[in-house]
């Protein structure tokens, strides 16, 4: 290779565009840009300007030559022949350097124009890709979130499905009583009535000193039990019911003084005389039903902490009675107490939902009472 190929391949190497990365990474992403023509744009006015200074001052310094040549050959008498051909000298050679700066100018202005185009070919290329890049990285991050949002959202639906699957096997709602007009009670023997298994209870704490308001929904709703369990006893089929008593300390010490069989008697049960003919009319139900599959057991406890009246029937019904202070029955405080309403549970799924767990916690008081083998008959009678 002669030394002309090699300044021709130097040259079209120094005129080749560079690969310039923009990220560090592939090929992919690369830009071309051109050495010292991607920040050369400007260049270009400052080249006009001197393109015009030049050509100006050489067309004055040929004008001022050439005019003075002419007023020479004016001066010497020459023909005009000559005068015209030293005028046509001046014209043809102020238009060739005139055509040459045009010439010149257009070049520089051409490369001009394409290193402008080439600096903004490559500086949208870089923010197309910088731009390509955001929304690809926001686009990736907005995913995430809405997938993160996705899963939180379906975690509550499955939380809230099983919860509405929960409430739709309980039925619940409150039933309040209203005057003299005892509703909860009413309801009470509606239960009682499709009692199959088993009935079980815990009774009202009402001492001598905050009696229980004497009605004659609730004795038709303890004659009721008799009732059914007289049914049983009748049928020979099993049938189990449980009573737990609550009362005063000092009268649950009293029954089981000197470890005696306990015998309820009409002053330990002051207070709640309904209660009390109930329980003597249950144990005579006892004796009756002592060669048949009926079961029937009286407990007396202390005062269970927070425990309102608790009904439970087979594995399907719990009902609270919910209690209030009345002036009926003055007792030693001045005042009583009555239901106010009862609230009402009834599990769908045979006890699985709610009976069965409140079915451990009776049966937790219900073995910390004490059993009451004997019940002295009522001096008045109060249940029809």
């Amino acid at each position: 290779m002669n030394q002309n190929d090699r300044d021709a391949n130097v040259k079209e190497t120094s005129n080749k565009p560079q690969m310039v990365s923009t990220s560090g990474g592939t090929d992919s992403d690369t830009l071309p840009v051109t050495p010292q023509k991607a920040n050369s744009w400007w260049r270009f006015p400052l080249v006009l300007f001197s393109a015009m200074i030049s050509g100006g001052v050489v067309l004055l310094v040929f004008n001022a030559f050439f005019e003075s040549l002419l007023q020479s050959a004016i001066a010497a008498s020459l023909p005009l022949t000559t005068i015209f051909a030293i005028l046509t000298l001046m014209l043809g050679l102020s238009t060739g350097y005139t055509l040459y700066n045009v010439t010149m100018l257009m070049k520089r202005v051409t490369e001009s124009v394409k290193r402008i185009e080439t600096y903004t070919d490559d500086t949208i290329s870089k923010l197309r890709l910088t731009i390509t890049k955001d929304v690809e990285s926001t686009s990736e991050r907005t995913n995430s979130v809405i997938t993160g949002i996705q899963k939180e959202v379906n975690d509550v639906i499955r939380k809230l499905e099983v919860k509405i699957d929960h409430l739709q096997d309980i039925e619940v709602y409150y039933i309040q009583n209203k005057d003299e007009n005892d509703l909860g009670y009413k309801k009470s023997l509606e239960v009682i009535a499709r009692a199959t298994s088993r009935i079980w209870i815990i009774g009202d704490f009402s001492p001598d000193w905050q009696p229980l308001h004497t009605t004659g929904e609730r004795s038709e709703y303890l004659k009721a039990i008799e009732d059914v369990i007289k049914s049983h006893t009748t049928n020979d089929t099993t049938f189990e019911y449980r009573r737990v008593v609550q009362r005063d300390q000092n009268v649950i010490d009293n029954m089981t003084r000197a470890g005696q069989e306990i015998f309820l008697q009409a002053d330990d049960m002051r207070g709640d005389e309904q209660a009390y003919e109930h329980c003597y009319r249950v144990s005579r139900l006892k004796q009756q039903a002592s060669n048949s599959r009926v079961s029937v057991s009286l407990r007396v406890s202390r005062p269970i902490p927070s425990s309102p009246s608790i009904l439970l029937v087979d594995n399907k019904y719990m009902l609270f009675t919910i209690p209030e202070k009345t002036r009926h029955n003055d007792g030693e405080h001045g005042y009583g107490l009555k239901s106010a309403g009862v609230l009402y549970f009834e599990d769908k799924r045979g006890g699985d939902s709610l009976i069965k767990k409140f079915e451990k916690l009776y049966h937790t008081m219900y073995m910390d009472a004490s059993e009451v083998y004997r019940v002295q008959e009522p001096p008045i009678r109060l249940i029809g």
